[in-house]
């Protein structure tokens, strides 16, 4: 081969691999913008200012995802907490009838018969 055969091959090599790194680049960019959409974090207005596309388009994601965080802490410090967990009481007084001579006892008498056989 000369060497003018092999420049040729080269320079088409070297667009084919610009032109997929183009398209892997483009596919990167559709999917962060899809996450960022779908994260609901942001308002129309923010996706399409400067700094959000910027780092969609320099694929920053790691600030997109650190934004998106913070405002999805903030949403959940903004909501007053309703979880309310509901917890019973033990009664200690609870009368338990035993089968022999039907003898109404506490629930410490049980015990002190359990542990010390009496």
């Amino acid at each position: 081969m000369k060497i003018s055969e092999l420049e040729k091959c080269k320079t088409e090599l070297d667009s084919i691999k610009e032109e997929r790194e183009k398209s892997e680049h483009a596919e990167a960019v559709n999917k962060l913008k899809a996450y960022v959409e779908n994260s609901g974090k942001f308002s129309q207005e923010e996706l399409n200012s400067e700094i959000v596309q910027n780092a969609i388009n320099s694929l920053n994601e790691s600030w997109l995802k650190a934004e998106i965080a913070d405002r999805y802490v903030a949403s959940l410090s903004a909501q007053p907490a309703t979880n309310k967990v509901e917890t019973s009481q033990a009664n200690p007084d609870i009368n338990i009838v035993l089968s022999e001579g039907n003898e109404s006892c506490t629930s410490a008498d049980v015990m002190q018969a359990f542990f010390y056989g009496d």
